[in-house]
Protein backbone atom coordinates (compact mmCIF):
# COMPACT_ATOMS: atom_id res chain seq x y z
CA UNK A 1 0.00 0.00 0.00
CA UNK A 2 1.42 3.09 -0.79
CA UNK A 3 2.01 5.51 1.67
CA UNK A 4 2.30 8.64 -0.05
CA UNK A 5 0.84 10.05 -3.18
CA UNK A 6 3.34 10.73 -6.18
CA UNK A 7 3.91 13.50 -7.69
CA UNK A 8 4.68 14.76 -11.08
CA UNK A 9 8.54 15.85 -10.32
CA UNK A 10 8.82 12.24 -9.57
CA UNK A 11 7.90 11.67 -12.95
CA UNK A 12 10.10 14.10 -14.41
CA UNK A 13 13.69 14.75 -12.77
CA UNK A 14 15.06 18.14 -14.87
CA UNK A 15 18.26 17.15 -14.18
CA UNK A 16 17.55 13.65 -15.80
CA UNK A 17 16.17 14.70 -19.22
CA UNK A 18 17.20 11.12 -20.65
CA UNK A 19 14.84 9.70 -18.55
CA UNK A 20 11.61 7.85 -19.93
CA UNK A 21 8.41 9.54 -20.05
CA UNK A 22 5.38 7.65 -19.92
CA UNK A 23 1.83 9.60 -20.49
CA UNK A 24 -1.78 8.47 -20.19
CA UNK A 25 -3.86 11.67 -21.91
CA UNK A 26 -7.08 11.87 -21.08
CA UNK A 27 -8.84 11.40 -24.13
CA UNK A 28 -12.63 11.75 -23.32
CA UNK A 29 -13.19 15.19 -25.05
CA UNK A 30 -12.10 13.41 -28.49
CA UNK A 31 -15.22 11.73 -27.72
CA UNK A 32 -18.06 12.89 -29.69
CA UNK A 33 -18.62 16.58 -31.09
CA UNK A 34 -15.26 18.07 -30.51
CA UNK A 35 -14.93 21.39 -29.32
CA UNK A 36 -12.47 23.96 -27.84
CA UNK A 37 -10.57 21.45 -24.95
CA UNK A 38 -11.13 18.68 -27.68
CA UNK A 39 -8.98 20.02 -29.97
CA UNK A 40 -6.99 20.92 -27.28
CA UNK A 41 -6.21 17.57 -26.43
CA UNK A 42 -5.92 16.38 -29.98
CA UNK A 43 -3.21 18.54 -31.03
CA UNK A 44 -1.26 18.21 -27.50
CA UNK A 45 -1.19 14.45 -28.13
CA UNK A 46 -0.19 15.07 -31.61
CA UNK A 47 2.19 17.26 -30.89
CA UNK A 48 3.76 14.57 -27.85
CA UNK A 49 3.74 11.72 -30.36
CA UNK A 50 5.53 14.03 -32.97
CA UNK A 51 8.35 15.75 -30.45
CA UNK A 52 9.33 11.94 -29.43
CA UNK A 53 9.69 13.38 -26.15
CA UNK A 54 7.58 10.41 -24.46
CA UNK A 55 8.39 6.64 -24.40
CA UNK A 56 4.54 5.81 -23.93
CA UNK A 57 1.67 7.68 -24.68
CA UNK A 58 -2.02 6.11 -23.72
CA UNK A 59 -5.29 7.74 -24.53
CA UNK A 60 -8.28 7.41 -22.00
CA UNK A 61 -11.72 7.20 -22.80
CA UNK A 62 -13.33 7.25 -19.81
CA UNK A 63 -14.30 3.37 -19.94
CA UNK A 64 -11.49 2.16 -22.31
CA UNK A 65 -8.39 2.85 -24.03
CA UNK A 66 -8.31 4.67 -27.38
CA UNK A 67 -6.12 4.27 -30.24
CA UNK A 68 -3.28 6.36 -29.94
CA UNK A 69 -1.43 4.96 -33.04
CA UNK A 70 -3.64 7.15 -35.23
CA UNK A 71 -2.07 9.54 -34.22
CA UNK A 72 0.83 8.72 -36.16
CA UNK A 73 -0.63 8.70 -39.16
CA UNK A 74 -2.20 11.59 -39.35
CA UNK A 75 -6.01 10.73 -39.71
CA UNK A 76 -8.53 13.39 -39.45
CA UNK A 77 -10.08 13.61 -36.48
CA UNK A 78 -14.03 14.51 -38.20
CA UNK A 79 -14.09 10.71 -39.19
CA UNK A 80 -15.50 10.37 -35.94
CA UNK A 81 -14.81 9.04 -32.19
CA UNK A 82 -14.78 5.61 -33.16
CA UNK A 83 -11.32 6.32 -35.09
CA UNK A 84 -9.79 6.49 -32.10
CA UNK A 85 -11.12 3.38 -29.97
CA UNK A 86 -9.08 -0.09 -29.42
CA UNK A 87 -7.82 -1.45 -32.63
CA UNK A 88 -9.26 -4.45 -31.65
CA UNK A 89 -12.90 -3.52 -30.82
CA UNK A 90 -13.01 0.17 -32.55
CA UNK A 91 -16.52 0.23 -33.57
CA UNK A 92 -18.07 -1.03 -30.07
CA UNK A 93 -15.76 0.88 -28.00
CA UNK A 94 -15.84 4.21 -29.07
CA UNK A 95 -19.43 3.71 -29.57
CA UNK A 96 -20.10 2.49 -25.82
CA UNK A 97 -18.12 5.71 -24.73
CA UNK A 98 -20.27 8.10 -26.99
CA UNK A 99 -23.27 6.55 -25.65
CA UNK A 100 -22.49 6.48 -22.25
CA UNK A 101 -21.48 10.29 -22.51
CA UNK A 102 -24.69 11.13 -24.55
CA UNK A 103 -26.70 9.11 -21.50
CA UNK A 104 -24.67 10.88 -18.83
CA UNK A 105 -25.39 14.57 -20.30
CA UNK A 106 -29.12 14.26 -20.15
CA UNK A 107 -29.55 14.84 -16.33
CA UNK A 108 -27.52 15.36 -12.93
CA UNK A 109 -28.64 11.89 -11.96
CA UNK A 110 -26.72 9.96 -15.46
CA UNK A 111 -24.02 11.92 -14.55
CA UNK A 112 -23.50 10.54 -11.44
CA UNK A 113 -24.12 6.98 -12.56
CA UNK A 114 -21.68 7.64 -15.25
CA UNK A 115 -19.24 9.03 -12.97
CA UNK A 116 -19.29 6.06 -10.37
CA UNK A 117 -18.84 3.19 -13.61
CA UNK A 118 -16.20 5.64 -15.53
CA UNK A 119 -14.60 6.12 -12.02
CA UNK A 120 -14.52 2.31 -11.17
CA UNK A 121 -13.18 0.95 -14.86
CA UNK A 122 -9.86 3.86 -14.29
CA UNK A 123 -9.39 2.65 -11.22
CA UNK A 124 -8.94 -0.72 -12.17
CA UNK A 125 -7.33 -0.35 -15.61
CA UNK A 126 -5.08 2.52 -14.58
CA UNK A 127 -3.87 0.75 -11.28
CA UNK A 128 -1.50 -1.30 -13.30
CA UNK A 129 0.38 2.30 -14.77
CA UNK A 130 0.69 4.35 -11.85
CA UNK A 131 4.43 3.54 -11.08
CA UNK A 132 5.47 3.93 -14.63
CA UNK A 133 3.03 6.75 -16.28
CA UNK A 134 1.58 10.17 -15.63
CA UNK A 135 -1.32 11.12 -16.05
CA UNK A 136 -2.68 14.22 -17.46
CA UNK A 137 -6.08 15.73 -17.74
CA UNK A 138 -6.97 18.04 -19.96
CA UNK A 139 -9.59 19.26 -18.15
CA UNK A 140 -10.51 19.38 -14.46
CA UNK A 141 -11.95 15.84 -15.12
CA UNK A 142 -9.47 13.20 -13.11
CA UNK A 143 -10.27 9.92 -12.63
CA UNK A 144 -8.64 7.88 -9.99
CA UNK A 145 -5.48 7.51 -10.33
CA UNK A 146 -2.54 6.43 -7.88
CA UNK A 147 0.26 7.88 -9.78
CA UNK A 148 1.87 11.12 -11.00
CA UNK A 149 -1.18 13.94 -11.89
CA UNK A 150 -1.39 16.88 -13.95
CA UNK A 151 -4.48 18.64 -15.33
CA UNK A 152 -5.24 21.76 -17.52
CA UNK A 153 -7.40 24.64 -15.96
CA UNK A 154 -8.46 26.55 -18.88
CA UNK A 155 -10.68 28.66 -17.20
CA UNK A 156 -12.67 28.64 -14.17
CA UNK A 157 -16.09 29.53 -15.37
CA UNK A 158 -17.60 27.11 -13.46
CA UNK A 159 -17.07 28.98 -10.32
CA UNK A 160 -17.15 32.17 -11.24
CA UNK A 161 -20.84 31.55 -13.84
CA UNK A 162 -22.18 28.40 -12.47
CA UNK A 163 -25.61 29.04 -13.46
CA UNK A 164 -24.22 29.20 -17.39
CA UNK A 165 -22.77 25.57 -16.75
CA UNK A 166 -24.79 21.93 -16.09
CA UNK A 167 -24.99 20.93 -12.78
CA UNK A 168 -23.20 17.60 -13.09
CA UNK A 169 -19.84 19.83 -14.91
CA UNK A 170 -20.25 22.31 -11.75
CA UNK A 171 -19.50 19.44 -9.71
CA UNK A 172 -16.53 17.79 -11.62
CA UNK A 173 -14.96 20.59 -12.14
CA UNK A 174 -15.24 21.81 -8.22
CA UNK A 175 -14.18 18.31 -7.57
CA UNK A 176 -11.05 19.07 -10.09
CA UNK A 177 -10.13 22.42 -8.75
CA UNK A 178 -10.06 20.59 -5.23
CA UNK A 179 -7.28 18.10 -6.29
CA UNK A 180 -5.04 21.01 -7.03
CA UNK A 181 -5.89 23.30 -3.95
CA UNK A 182 -4.79 19.80 -1.80
CA UNK A 183 -1.91 19.79 -3.81
CA UNK A 184 -2.73 16.12 -5.90
CA UNK A 185 -1.86 17.57 -8.93
CA UNK A 186 0.63 20.02 -10.85
CA UNK A 187 -2.12 22.17 -12.45
CA UNK A 188 -1.35 23.86 -16.13
CA UNK A 189 -2.96 27.16 -17.19
CA UNK A 190 -3.87 28.55 -20.02
CA UNK A 191 -2.83 32.10 -18.81
CA UNK A 192 -1.05 34.01 -15.40
CA UNK A 193 -4.81 35.43 -15.10
CA UNK A 194 -6.21 32.08 -14.48
CA UNK A 195 -2.66 31.22 -12.43
CA UNK A 196 -3.47 34.33 -10.47
CA UNK A 197 -7.13 33.53 -9.56
CA UNK A 198 -6.57 29.80 -8.61
CA UNK A 199 -3.40 31.45 -5.95
CA UNK A 200 -5.15 34.04 -4.92
CA UNK A 201 -8.56 33.31 -4.93
CA UNK A 202 -8.24 29.40 -3.68
CA UNK A 203 -5.09 29.21 -1.91
CA UNK A 204 -3.08 26.79 -4.58
CA UNK A 205 0.69 27.16 -4.20
CA UNK A 206 2.73 28.85 -7.60
CA UNK A 207 4.91 26.33 -7.58
CA UNK A 208 2.58 23.66 -8.15
CA UNK A 209 1.13 25.86 -11.44
CA UNK A 210 2.60 26.20 -15.11
CA UNK A 211 1.21 28.28 -17.00
CA UNK A 212 1.60 27.23 -20.80
CA UNK A 213 0.16 29.47 -23.69
CA UNK A 214 -1.92 28.50 -26.28
CA UNK A 215 0.18 28.29 -29.73
CA UNK A 216 -1.97 29.31 -32.61
CA UNK A 217 -2.61 26.90 -35.59
CA UNK A 218 -0.04 27.42 -38.52
CA UNK A 219 -3.58 27.70 -40.27
CA UNK A 220 -4.13 31.08 -38.13
CA UNK A 221 -2.47 33.42 -40.08
CA UNK A 222 -3.24 36.83 -42.37
CA UNK A 223 -3.71 35.74 -45.79
CA UNK A 224 -3.77 37.56 -49.33
CA UNK A 225 -7.32 38.34 -50.86
CA UNK A 226 -5.77 35.67 -53.80
CA UNK A 227 -5.31 32.77 -51.21
CA UNK A 228 -9.14 33.20 -50.17
CA UNK A 229 -11.08 34.16 -53.49
CA UNK A 230 -12.71 30.36 -53.92
CA UNK A 231 -13.60 30.57 -50.43
CA UNK A 232 -15.47 34.07 -49.64
CA UNK A 233 -17.05 33.37 -53.41
CA UNK A 234 -18.55 30.49 -52.22
CA UNK A 235 -20.08 32.06 -49.43
CA UNK A 236 -20.69 35.82 -50.70
CA UNK A 237 -18.20 37.53 -49.21
CA UNK A 238 -15.29 39.79 -49.60
CA UNK A 239 -12.02 40.00 -48.25
CA UNK A 240 -11.15 41.51 -45.02
CA UNK A 241 -14.65 42.86 -44.83
CA UNK A 242 -16.78 40.59 -42.41
CA UNK A 243 -17.00 40.02 -39.08
CA UNK A 244 -16.67 36.77 -37.59
CA UNK A 245 -17.43 35.12 -34.81
CA UNK A 246 -16.24 31.41 -33.53
CA UNK A 247 -17.37 29.50 -31.08
CA UNK A 248 -19.82 27.55 -29.64
CA UNK A 249 -23.58 29.00 -29.45
CA UNK A 250 -24.16 29.81 -25.53
CA UNK A 251 -24.56 31.97 -22.84
CA UNK A 252 -20.96 32.17 -21.51
CA UNK A 253 -19.90 33.60 -24.35
CA UNK A 254 -21.55 36.79 -24.13
CA UNK A 255 -23.28 37.22 -27.92
CA UNK A 256 -25.93 38.57 -26.98
CA UNK A 257 -24.04 41.93 -26.15
CA UNK A 258 -21.99 41.20 -29.53
CA UNK A 259 -25.66 40.58 -31.60
CA UNK A 260 -26.80 43.60 -29.70
CA UNK A 261 -23.30 45.46 -30.55
CA UNK A 262 -23.66 44.46 -34.21
CA UNK A 263 -27.27 45.69 -35.03
CA UNK A 264 -26.58 49.33 -33.00
CA UNK A 265 -23.70 50.05 -35.42
CA UNK A 266 -25.86 49.03 -38.54
CA UNK A 267 -28.72 50.86 -37.39
CA UNK A 268 -26.53 53.74 -37.28
CA UNK A 269 -24.61 53.07 -40.82
CA UNK A 270 -21.04 53.14 -39.19
CA UNK A 271 -20.21 49.79 -41.43
CA UNK A 272 -22.40 47.62 -43.79
CA UNK A 273 -20.51 44.30 -43.35
CA UNK A 274 -22.17 41.05 -42.46
CA UNK A 275 -21.42 39.50 -39.12
CA UNK A 276 -20.69 35.48 -39.56
CA UNK A 277 -21.60 33.43 -36.53
CA UNK A 278 -19.46 29.89 -36.92
CA UNK A 279 -19.92 27.38 -34.26
CA UNK A 280 -22.56 24.37 -32.80
CA UNK A 281 -25.64 25.34 -30.80
CA UNK A 282 -24.53 24.98 -26.76
CA UNK A 283 -26.64 24.62 -23.84
CA UNK A 284 -29.28 27.05 -23.06
CA UNK A 285 -29.14 28.67 -26.49
CA UNK A 286 -32.42 29.54 -27.21
CA UNK A 287 -32.28 33.26 -26.36
CA UNK A 288 -29.42 33.40 -28.77
CA UNK A 289 -30.55 31.77 -31.47
CA UNK A 290 -33.72 33.90 -31.41
CA UNK A 291 -31.53 37.06 -31.63
CA UNK A 292 -29.77 35.05 -34.75
CA UNK A 293 -32.91 34.70 -36.28
CA UNK A 294 -34.27 38.87 -35.68
CA UNK A 295 -30.74 39.36 -37.60
CA UNK A 296 -30.78 36.85 -40.05
CA UNK A 297 -32.64 38.81 -42.29
CA UNK A 298 -29.63 40.13 -44.42
CA UNK A 299 -26.85 41.05 -41.80
CA UNK A 300 -26.32 37.44 -40.31
CA UNK A 301 -25.25 34.21 -42.23
CA UNK A 302 -24.31 31.24 -39.63
CA UNK A 303 -21.99 28.57 -40.41
CA UNK A 304 -22.15 24.82 -38.52
CA UNK A 305 -20.32 21.58 -38.61
CA UNK A 306 -17.29 22.95 -39.90
CA UNK A 307 -13.94 20.66 -39.73
CA UNK A 308 -10.65 21.17 -38.97
CA UNK A 309 -8.86 20.17 -42.69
Amino acid sequence: MRTEHKTAADVILPESPACPLNVVLGGAPLLGRVTGIGRYTYELARALVASQIIDDLKLWGDLSFLDAGRLKRDDPIGEGPAGLADKKNRERSGSLAVSARGFASRSYYASIVYQYVSSAMAERRLRPLADSHLYHSPNFIMPYFDGARVMTIHDLSTVRFPEFHRKQMVVLCEAGIHLAIEGKAHVITDSFHIRDELVNDFGVEISRISTVHLAPDPRCRPRHESECRHALDALGLSHKAFFLSVGTIEPRKNLLRVFEAFRAGRRASHFDWPLIVVGASGWKSSREHEMLDELHKGWVSTLSGLCYR
